[in-house]
């Protein structure tokens, strides 16, 4: 059991493995920033899928009040964590310690690192197994939930100046957004870029993922291609600290101790 979450005990154990490597890559630091046009990391032609159909996904509500929605019930029972809801010395997993997210790696994944260009500074973590990967950041958030729906309008105003679709859906941890944005493949052919968004509001904090690869393809959550991204983000502890921090900056992330970094070439 992991933060009180009933785990298939093979799982666990696969889990508590820790990862050998972490990963770097240079990327551009405004991809970082909630209200930027790349917040989803859609830039990232390595990590994301490139098909000519759109992702499978419910009926999207143009009309349904999906702030409303947020606010309807607590979407993080089962995880995401604030540090201070949990006791990470109450089991013997073993996590990577990124200062201001703190990790449990599923089995047999890839931790990579997106490293803003010229100053060196982590701006997201991706957790990448086969097909598909999840990227993670976090960002100072107000007190009182909301942040979430006010970025999220303007994900949707970027994508649809861009020529693509954004939909929100229901999702584990509230509004999900699904985005699909033409773009031009190395072979001069246009494909559909698709990113699924799970966003978690804690106590002053927003936590981010984006599903791409073969994840982003359908709606589902707990089959085999989704389900280990899925826990991995329910597993995940915020440290926000209690300096106090501008809405929206993008908290610190560093390299864990016990990681050995590689870097990547930034075009690779």
């Amino acid at each position: 059991m992991i933060f009180g979450r009933k785990k298939n005990a093979a799982k666990q154990a696969a889990a508590s493995e820790p990862t050998d490597a972490v990963e770097t890559d240079t990327t551009d630091a405004a991809d970082a920033e909630p209200t930027d046009a790349n917040t989803d990391g859609a830039d990232n032609e390595r990590e994301t899928a490139a098909t000519g159909t759109k992702a499978e996904a419910p009926a999207a509500d143009t009309d349904r009040d999906w702030n409303a929605f947020d606010l309807s019930e607590d979407w993080r029972e089962d995880g995401p964590f604030d540090l201070d809801e949990v006791d990470l010395e109450a089991d013997d997993v073993q996590r990577l310690d990124f200062g201001s997210l703190i990790v449990t790696p599923p089995p047999n994944c890839e931790i990579r690192l997106q490293v803003a260009e010229g100053t060196e500074t982590i701006v997201a973590i991706l957790i990448v197994q086969e097909e598909s990967a999840l990227e993670l950041s976090v960002f100072s958030a107000p007190r009182t939930p909301g942040l979430w729906a006010e970025i999220r309008e303007q994900i949707i105003e970027q994508t649809e100046a861009a020529n693509g679709t954004a939909d929100c859906v229901e999702g584990p941890f509230g509004t999900e957004l699904v985005r699909n944005v033409p773009m031009q493949l190395p072979d001069g052919r246009v494909g559909m870029q698709v990113t699924r968004t799970w966003v978690a509001e804690g106590p002053r904090w927003l936590l981010r993922g984006v599903i791409m690869g073969r994840a982003a393809m359908t709606s589902e959550v707990d089959n085999d291609v989704v389900g280990p991204l899925f826990d991995a983000f329910c597993d995940l502890v915020v440290r926000r600290g209690d300096d106090p921090k501008p809405v929206g900056d993008m908290l610190p992330l560093q390299l864990p101790e016990q990681a050995t970094a590689h870097r990547l070439p930034a075009d690779d």
